[in-house]
């Protein structure tokens, strides 16, 4: 802070507001809100403002016509490529491309203002999920933080940029079946020709997903080390991911890779079998049990992603489910049922691996509404 310029602590008035103010040029200017980090916020966003007022002597520079685009691209290749897994650096990277670059990659590094980044934010949070919009905001503010380390941009525009609140209206509804389609889709999975031979290889894979609410990632990695027939639980410590191949040199398109930890560290669990479930992997067993995959191809390869979803999408289509859903609806419609069941929300999340019960209760709270009012018209019957 200059000579020129002072700043007065935050301090609470009697009002219940908090307040600050900063005197520059003999004139003052104060800063009101509803919590100190507000005020301070607000204090952070003017001095980025008038910093941001004050034309720069080296606008011919190199530094200064970097475009925003070439920032990000290069941001991607030297830091999230070496530090992501491959799956989260593709998404990273689709983000970038589709959501950031069309809008803002022709601006200049130097030219680009927190306005800019609040107008892009507002704007896709009209046509997007929130979890979208805050990928977006997250890839600006980690790729402007990174440049200001590397002497490249002289602050960092995302900072003051605020996020839509997250409500359940610009969350995207989630998809599952109800309980005679999934029955319809569980029959189909399974059925054979004539001759006895399966329709569809890996059918019990879809009661598997159906009955344990296991991530298509965390499914696919399972061996048959971690599948506990006597104590009947199963063991998820890894996780798969088909990403698109980086080398256009190669013949294959996308590429499986099996991680050794689950999507987030609560994803390590054991989860208890049901006698559904251990009935679909007992089959399976007699289907693959010479492979040390669960859910391996006839070749003893692990099966990716696209290989189920290619079979689901064939078994929704002759299960005639008028609007389909995904591999994903399969553990949405478990969680649901779990909870249409009275289970408690916190075992469901730690029976689905989330992080944390927010999630859990955030994703299912259509179902919770539902218990809710449940539970006011038992409440009635008394």
């Amino acid at each position: 802070m200059s000579r020129n310029e002072l700043e007065t602590r935050i301090y609470l008035r009697k009002d219940g507001r908090y307040s600050a103010s900063v005197t520059k040029d003999g004139k003052r200017k104060c800063f009101y809100g509803n919590t100190e980090e507000e005020v301070r916020q607000k204090i952070q966003n003017y001095h980025l403002e008038e910093r941001q007022s004050v034309k720069k002597p080296d606008l011919g520079s190199v530094k200064n016509s970097i475009q925003l685009a070439q920032m990000l691209n290069d941001w991607l290749e030297s830091d999230m490529r070496i530090s992501l897994k491959p799956k989260s650096f593709e998404t990273k990277k689709y983000t970038v491309s589709h959501f950031i670059i069309p809008a803002l990659g022709n601006r200049r590094v130097d030219e680009i203002r927190r306005t800019d980044i609040q107008k892009l934010i507002a704007e896709l949070s009209q046509k997007y999920a929130w979890w979208t919009v805050k990928k977006v905001y997250d890839a600006l503010n980690q790729c402007y933080k990174a440049a200001m380390l590397d002497q490249i941009v002289d602050y960092n525009p995302v900072v003051g940029v605020k996020l839509p609140k997250r409500t359940t209206d610009n969350c995207k509804a989630i998809r599952f079946f109800t309980q005679e389609e999934l029955q319809r889709i569980l029959d189909v999975a399974v059925e054979t020709y004539p001759n006895g031979t399966p329709v569809t290889r890996l059918g019990y894979a879809i009661h598997v997903l159906a009955y344990t609410g296991m991530r298509v990632g965390e499914a696919i990695a399972l061996t048959w080390k971690d599948v506990d027939f006597g104590n009947k639980t199963i063991s998820i410590n890894k996780n798969s991911v088909t990403y698109k191949n980086p080398d256009p040199d190669e013949d294959k398109r996308y590429l499986t890779v099996v991680q050794d930890s689950p999507k987030t560290k609560s994803g390590i669990r054991m989860i208890p079998m049901s006698s559904k479930a251990e009935f679909a992997l007992k089959k399976l067993y007699e289907i693959n049990g010479g492979f040390d995959t669960v859910f391996a191809t006839s070749s003893g390869r692990p099966a990716n992603h696209r290989d189920l979803a290619r079979a689901f999408s064939g078994i929704q289509k002759r299960a005639d489910i008028s609007e389909p859903g995904t591999l994903h609806s399969l553990r949405h419609t478990f969680a649901t049922r779990l909870i249409e069941c009275g289970v408690d929300v916190k075992i469901v999340s730690e029976l689905l691996g989330h992080s944390n019960v927010v999630i859990t209760y955030n994703t299912y709270i259509h179902v919770l509404q539902k218990q809710k009012v449940r539970a006011i018209a038992e409440l009635d019957a008394i």
